[in-house]
């Protein structure tokens, strides 16, 4: 086992499996949750630029049936 020191008294304390098993799940905990928050982020803008791109392509698209209709009547 491993000995580590406390950063504020100094006193030495034996690391067991127990104590880096929990300290791994409070750390996986801590990282799912902001990838989690970073995935929404990402979702959000994805769905924005999505959406403006639609937009950006009906816009043409009518504008392009409308000259169409001039054109041929």
């Amino acid at each position: 086992m491993t000995i580590i020191r406390c950063t504020k008294c100094g006193e030495e304390i034996e690391r067991s499996e127990a104590l880096t098993k929990d300290i791994e799940k409070t750390v996986l905990a801590a990282e799912h949750a902001k990838h989690a928050v970073e995935l929404k982020q990402f979702e959000k803008k994805a769905a924005e630029a999505a959406a403006k791109s639609i937009a950006e392509v009906e816009t043409k698209a009518i504008a392009n049936a409308k000259a169409v209709r001039v054109q041929f009547g």
